[in-house]
Order: C-alpha cells, then sequence, then structure tokens
C-alpha cells in the first residue's frame, strides 16, 4: 500500500511510538507519522533482537549528525510494543522501484538520463559515508528515493551492518550500486564477469559508460573502484551529457505520481487536528480508568474494624460489585441528569399527596394538596362492632330529623315576614327500637 491508498480511518492512526504520532500506514512495515516540531517522518519497523538494540542505537546517533543533500536524515530510533522503528524525514516522492514500475506499467523504460543522474548523487551520497568509515551494506532501488524536487535521497545507510554487527565495505558498496545501474540501463542483471555491453542493449550510449561497468562489474576486484567517490566522479566523466536537470526529473516523477502528492498534501495538511483530537479522547480514557483506580484503592483502604480477614475480604468484594467507579461526565451532561431527577422526585411527591387525599384519577389529574391526615377512617376501624351496629340502626332515624329539619328551614324561607320559628319536633323511639349505646347516651344528654 503506498501513500494514495492510505485511509482515513487508517486503526494505526495515533499509535505512539517514542516521540512519533503514526498518521497512517504505508506499507507492512512503513509508516508515516508526525515527530513533533521535527516535522513528518517514515518510520520502518524493523527485526531486531534485544541483545543487538544498543547496538543499533549507537549507529542511529551517530549518522543523524551525518548531513549530505542526498542523504535522507536520520532522526533516530524509537522503540515501542509493536517493535524497533528507523526514523528517517518525510520526502514527497517515490523510490527508484516504483519509478521503474510506473514506468513498466505505461508501457515505456526508465529513462536513461533520469537513471544516471540517480545514481549519480546517490554515489555522492555514499562517498560521504565513506569518508567516516562508514557504509550502507545493503544498496538496492528501493533504498534510492527520488523526491517530486528532482533530487535523489539514499535511505537507511548501515542499518543491515549495525544489526549484523558487520564492518564497513565500500567495495560492496560500488559494486551494489554499479549494478543497479547496469539494471537501470539494460533491464537485465550483470550475470558473471561476462555481461553484454549496455551499448548493446540501447545504441545511444557511448563506450565511456562501457568501460566505466566493465571496470566496476569485472573480475578482476584490484581494478574496481574503491569507494563511490572516485566511481562519482568517473561517472560524471563518462555520463555527463546524458543527465537530467533536477527540475527535468522533479517533472517526470511529479507526473507519475499526482495522486500521491495531493493525497500527501491532504494528509499533513489535516494530521494536525486529527491527532489533537484523538489525544483528547485518549486523555478522556485515561481520567476515567485513572479515577477508576482511584475508586478499587479506597475500597482496598476502607477500614472494616468488626470483620476477620475473610469476611473483610468478602464485605469488599461485594462493596466493589454494587459501588460501581464514578464515571466522568461533562458539566452540561450533569446537569441535565439533576434536573430530570429532580421532576421525578416532584411527580412522585404529587402522586403521593393525591393518593393519600383521595384525588388521584389518573395522571393528567394530579393536583398538588396539602397532606390531611386520615384519623377517622382508622378510629372507625378500631371500634367495636356492636357500636357499628348501633351506629348503623340509629340511621334511619337520624335521617328523619334531618328531613324534619329540612322542611322546617323550607317553610320559614317561603313565609319571611313571619319572625316566628317553630320548633323542632323530637323523634322518639318506639319500645322496639333498641336501646342506644352508652357513648351515644351520653352524647344525647349534653
Amino acid at each position: 500500500m503506498a501513500l494514495e491508498d492510505a485511509r482515513d480511518d487508517d486503526p494505526t492512526t495515533g499509535w505512539q511510538v517514542g516521540p512519533n504520532e503514526i498518521v497512517c500506514r504505508l506499507s507492512h512495515r512503513h509508516y508515516l507519522a508526525l515527530r513533533g516540531e521535527q516535522g513528518f517522518v517514515v518510520l520502518e519497523r524493523l527485526d531486531v533482537e534485544p541483545g543487538d538494540l544498543p547496538e543499533l542505537m549507537q549507529h542511529a546517533e551517530a549518522t543523524a549528525n551525518t548531513r549530505h543533500p542526498n542523504l535522507a536524515r536520520v532522526l533516530g530510533c524509537d522503540t515501542a510494543e509493536e517493535g524497533t522503528f528507523w526514523a528517517t524525514e518525510y520526502v514527497p516522492g517515490a523510490t527508484l522501484t516504483e519509478v521503474r514500475a510506473a514506468c513498466k506499467k505505461a508501457g515505456k523504460s526508465l529513462p536513461v538520463g533520469l537513471a544516471l543522474a540517480a545514481i549519480h548523487e546517490t554515489a555522492l551520497a555514499l562517498g560521504e559515508l565513506h569518508s567516516r568509515r562508514r557504509s550502507h551494506g545493503n544498496l538496492r532501488d528501493s533504498h534510492l528515493l527520488v523526491g517530486v524536487d528532482g533530487k535523489t535521497r539514499v535511505l537507511n545507510p548501515g542499518v543491515r551492518d549495525s544489526i549484523q554487527r558487520l564492518p564497513p565495505d565500500p567495495v560492496i558498496d560500488v559494486w551494489a550500486l554499479a549494478n543497479l545501474l547496469y539494471e537501470c540501463l539494460t533491464g537485465q542483471t550483470a550475470d558473471g564477469p561476462a555481461f553484454a555491453a549496455p551499448s548493446s542493449f540501447n545504441h545511444a550510449l557511448e563506450k565511456p559508460i562501457d568501460d566505466l561497468l566493465q571496470r566496476a562489474l569485472g573480475p578482476e576486484r584490484a581494478l574496481r573502484f574503491k569507494n563511490a567517490s572516485d566511481f562519482a566522479q568517473a561517472l560524471r566523466t563518462a555520463a555527463s551529457g546524458y543527465m537530467w536537470k533536477p527540475a527535468q526529473r522533479a517533472e517526470y516523477v511529479l507526473n507519475l505520481f499526482r495522486k500521491r502528492q495531493q493525497r500527501g498534501l491532504q494528509l499533513t495538511q489535516s494530521a494536525a487536528g486529527r491527532l489533537a483530537e484523538l489525544r483528547q479522547g485518549r486523555a478522556a480514557q485515561l481520567a476515567v480508568a485513572e479515577a477508576a483506580r482511584a475508586h478499587q484503592a479506597f475500597i482496598a483502604q476502607a477500614p472494616l474494624s468488626h470483620a476477620s480477614a475473610g469476611e473483610e475480604a468478602e464485605m469488599r468484594r461485594y462493596v466493589g460489585r454494587l459501588v460501581p467507579p464514578p464515571a466522568v461526565y461533562s458539566v452540561p451532561k450533569r446537569a441535565l441528569m439533576l434536573g430530570a431527577a429532580a421532576l421525578v422526585g416532584i411527580a412522585a411527591c404529587v402522586s403521593l399527596v393525591n393518593v393519600i387525599n383521595g384525588r388521584f384519577s389518573g395522571p393528567s389529574t394530579a393536583v398538588m394538596a396539602p397532606p390531611i391526615p386520615v384519623l377517622v377512617p382508622m378510629v372507625a376501624a378500631a371500634a367495636p362492632a356492636v357500636a357499628q351496629a348501633a351506629a348503623a340502626e340509629a340511621a334511619p332515624a337520624e335521617a328523619v330529623a334531618m328531613a324534619s329539619a329540612d322542611g322546617d328551614e323550607a317553610s320559614e324561607l317561603a313565609q319571611p315576614e313571619t319572625p316566628k320559628v317553630k320548633k323542632k319536633k323530637k323523634v322518639q323511639a318506639s319500645a322496639d327500637d333498641a336501646p342506644l349505646p352508652p357513648w351515644l347516651m351520653r352524647k344525647g344528654r349534653r
């Protein structure tokens, strides 16, 4: 997967690898990341044994101090749970492997001028390493990056030698570089010392280029170039007229990978905002986790004075199940929850008051009313059965008396000019009536 195929919902986005925050995945081993104020970097995951890690860290620190315009700047070597990562500056462009594949897909060969210029600048970068008694050790077309600015940069210098603890060997670097140039010019590998001259594949190439490659790849090791600086000088002399200028190379690469360039700009411009949102989410999760840990610590440290060791452990487990850890709410959400709880409490009080006063007839008729103590029904329920029977028999007599009183009041209203008030007739109980209970008799005497 290349940069143009990077997903917006990449699950690796936001991963923390040392000082780097991953923006997206570029391939199985490569990631685009943001390294604080140092800007965007490319992380490559390496297969490193724990015992080889100190040596690799020292090599990364030494290589970071090596500066050359054709050497991709090394920023460090970082470790995380996912592994060990080599951090290099991010340069928009494509590797020489991708450029060759794009040309093949378009049905054309790699331009000779681009190939010669890229190999020449690579030789200059290797010459800087060789002057510091270092070497690349694993030079291939996937470690040469042709940027959209037209310059070529060498990636991962000395990583393989450092991991395998091999001494630097500039001669191997020069041979690998010459072999790569032969593949770019002919489309084939140099099989053995008796390889065909590049001019036999491309008649536009002249004899000086054939002689250069014959010396670099020939069987006589003593005649080969001792370091990359000598090879770069000889290549400049033999093929300077073929080499493309940086502007011409930049235009060619940009036309091949225009979609990648646009996608890279989109990702780098939006990376800061996306990572800020992820940082806020991680901070909230950490706050919740910290609150849960504090809650569990409080439960574990709470004193239980009247319990044995076994009972105390069981009680702590029980309390931990009953009391969940506190949740982290925002202020608006907490206010809404408190308001809803208050409304539910008020509604419950209203319903309870209406039920007590006998006024409840449904949710729509609930009315606030002061509570009235229900004392009479309780007395009636506590009265003797005999008193209840007597009250039931006396009910008709009281009804007659109330009817007579109502009739007298009606006649008085009909004759307002007569001030005389008629006396109420007493209703005498017959001999057949049952005797009144004592509490009614006392009331009558009064």
